[in-house]
């Protein structure tokens, strides 16, 4: 069994940076409902809170589909895309919610 590191940095809102031994990811959500990027794809978990009832997809950043000739974007690049729009949803959904 190898050695692990994880912290969870909880900066407020909802917002979490994760740091492990394999990289930095980054999470957001609500009590029931959060969503994740990291250095090994993208994450979603939904649960019933309190009661330890939960789904979790994992999607990894290869690209799968067969006869993509297309190059896939670093992870560097796909986290910056997927970041940046995640962080402009939240930034839209807490604007109408407030």
């Amino acid at each position: 069994m190898g050695v692990n590191f994880r912290k969870i940095l909880n900066i407020g809102g909802g917002f979490r940076i994760n740091l492990s031994k394999r990289g930095i990811g980054v999470s957001a959500g609500v009590p029931g409902l959060r969503l994740g990027l990291g250095p090994k794809g993208k994450r979603l978990q939904i649960s019933i809170p309190g009661t330890g009832i939960y789904y979790r997809k994992d999607e990894g950043w290869q690209n799968r589909e067969p006869g993509n000739e297309n190059a896939p974007l670093s992870h560097v690049a796909q986290l910056v895309v997927v970041g940046v729009a995640f962080i402009a949803l939240v930034a839209l959904l807490l604007g109408l919610l407030l």
